[in-house]
């Protein structure tokens, strides 16, 4: 693809540089906040826009609802839309859509019988969105194929990534490059830790002065676990999915919403990724903007320096703000990390596999010929780099090599460090970032440990297998620091005391078995069971420290027990209930008339 450099000036738009965005282009902007979205819209031809999702679309709508857009998205109807394209008192539709809700716009066109492929131009914002996010959203490249068929598209972003479809240099599409003649670089601060949990906690809870905080971290789990240890309820609002909002409405934050709302700004808001790019927040104030990975939980929290963190920093488009950029990131040595010339062999393989039984499959009857394929589709690696139809889909081979670059970022901190310190604006000596400090915060349990603090919902099976896991994690010094290990246990101790037990009980295979509490209770119990009937000296110290006739007070009997329980290292708990698996206890009234234990005897336990 040829390259082509434009030069921008401080206090420029796109439109200064650009009388119209041209068409068989790949534009990447370099900055945001420039105007390229607002560009289209003003420009005299039809337009269709695709952008990554609905919050971007309601808010464009809003801003430009002088100049009669539609949106369309899941809840717009083809009729909403024929409507619509039919109103001649609108010279230029400027149409803006989901990838998901393109088909609807073709199919009001064709039924108005208008030429869109000729009539209209078609321009994907946001277009690395598409590589990024394939893998798992796979609808947001439904799109392509008819994009290719317009006769005037283009592709633009301010984080633009180069495509590999071949389609582009089949078409003749040039890569223009927007050059800032000014500086661009962001200063930002950057935390590694082994648990972005504390790192946040600790951060806020030094700060006495009133600030507003917008916490950008794609990991629900992480977010609610920010607020609840934190105690910010009352004072966070969380942006989200539609779906995920859901999940949260009987959390008592002071908003929970899939769209944003600027009125329901709170001093902690907390954003997912489908708020990291193209939206505009117009906020007022200084703002601190905490920008969070952290592997232990999800790898899904990973934040792309070269993409995600340059959109994040710019959806704050007052200019007069100061925005304090904190990135808190972990590392995980164990990310598998594959070359592009790997990467691309490894999928030349899978298609050599599939090829060989496609080909057999030619031989066989048609009947036999569709199972046999439907088999292929469900089982075959190759699979997941098809689109429905079983051509190659390039953004998903792109999605595979960007994945595999990003997991070797994450490997070792020094690796990302440099890659903040390192990036510049292409073929210039202009970097985006200015790193002002790099920090560290150690956590005594890493956030990979932390996850086992907050199982609410999870399966019991699930828990008994991560505990056990962590536990013999402990035993390989290498794992943690040896330091570490007491305070882990202890807090293992406290949450789950029978698995915990369980571990040191029962065969370790036989744990993993486990599946509900009444089970692990019955192992326990015949584990302990098993060691006492072999145990001479307990039960002959239980003889004599409980002799029959005497009479005892409940906690002068609870007492004498845990002594025996501490001199023998016996895993149980000093409650009557667990003495009378050995001695033959009776209510009774005491010499000061209270109410008591008598022991009446001994219980044959061989």
């Amino acid at each position: 693809m040829k390259k082509r450099y434009l030069t921008l000036n401080k206090g420029e738009f796109l439109i200064d540089i650009m009388p119209k965005i041209e068409s068989n282009t790949v534009i990447k902007k370099n900055v945001t906040s420039i105007g390229a979205t607002t560009l289209e819209i003003e420009t005299l031809r039809n337009s269709i826009i695709i952008l990554p999702n609905l919050p971007v679309i309601l808010l464009k709508e809003k801003a430009h609802q002088n100049r009669d857009v539609l949106a369309v998205y899941a809840e717009r109807t083809i009729l909403d839309i024929i409507d619509y394209i039919s109103d001649t008192t609108i010279p230029f539709k400027k149409i803006l859509t989901t990838p998901e809700s393109f088909h609807k716009i073709l199919e009001a066109m064709r039924n108005q019988k208008i030429d869109y492929r000729k009539d209209y131009f078609l321009l994907f914002d946001e277009c690395d969105k598409i590589c990024k996010d394939i893998d798992f959203r796979k609808s947001i490249s439904l799109p392509i194929d008819e994009f290719f068929k317009f006769e005037n598209k283009a592709f633009i972003s301010a984080t633009a990534l180069i495509p590999r479809d071949p389609r582009f240099d089949e078409q003749g599409f040039e890569m223009i490059h927007i050059r800032p003649t000014y500086k661009v670089a962001q200063d930002i601060k950057l935390f590694k830790t082994n648990s972005a949990l504390d790192a946040f906690g600790y951060l806020i809870n030094q700060d006495i002065t009133e600030k507003h905080y917008f916490i950008f971290c794609n990991s629900l789990s992480i977010i609610t676990h920010l607020i609840n240890s934190n105690n910010l309820k009352d004072q966070s609002s969380v942006f989200c999915s539609e779906s995920s909002a859901e999940r949260l409405k009987s959390a008592k934050f002071n908003h929970i919403g899939h769209k944003l709302d600027e009125t329901k700004f709170s001093k902690y808001n907390f954003l997912t990724s489908r708020f990291f790019s193209a939206l505009d927040i117009y906020f007022d104030k200084d703002v601190e903007i905490y920008i969070i990975s952290d592997l232990g939980v999800a790898d899904h929290t990973i934040i792309d320096p070269a993409t995600d963190a340059i959109q994040i920093i710019g959806r704050f488009r007052n200019k007069d703000i100061k925005k304090n950029v904190t990135i808190f990131f972990t590392e995980d040595k164990d990310l598998i990390s594959l070359s592009e010339s790997v990467c691309l062999g490894i999928i030349d393989g899978y298609k050599l596999t599939y090829d060989t039984i496609k080909n057999i499959g030619k031989t066989l009857s048609d009947k036999e010929k569709a199972s046999l394929m439907k088999e292929i589709t469900s089982l075959l690696e190759y699979n997941q780099f098809l689109n429905r139809d079983g051509t190659k889909d390039y953004f998903k081979v792109d999605n595979y090599i960007y994945k595999h670059s990003l997991n070797k970022l994450y490997q070792a901190y020094d690796n990302l460090i440099n890659a903040y310190k390192d990036l510049k604006i292409e073929d210039t000596d202009k970097t985006y970032f200015n790193v002002t400090y790099v920090g560290q915060s150690v956590s005594v349990i890493p956030s990979s440990s932390q996850k086992l603090f907050n199982t609410a919902g999870q399966k019991f099976k699930t828990t008994v297998r991560e505990v056990v896991a962590l536990l013999e994690g402990m035993e390989d010094k290498q794992m943690f620091e040896i330091s570490n290990n007491d305070v882990l246990r202890a807090k293992l101790k406290s949450l789950y005391p029978e698995i915990v037990d369980g571990y040191d009980l029962i065969d370790r295979e036989t744990l993993k078995l486990i599946e509900k509490p009444r089970e692990l209770e019955r192992e326990i119990k015949r584990a302990i069971n098993a060691k006492i009937s072999t145990s001479f000296h307990f039960l002959n110290d239980l003889k004599v420290e409980f002799l029959i006739g005497e009479k005892l007070s409940t906690s002068d009997i609870n007492a004498r027990f845990a002594t025996l329980i501490k001199k023998h290292g016996l895993k149980m708990k000093a409650t009557t209930t667990q003495l009378e698996n050995f001695i033959l206890l009776r209510r009774c009234k005491l010499y000061d008339s209270t109410w008591g234990l008598r022991i009446d005897g001994y219980k044959d336990i061989s």
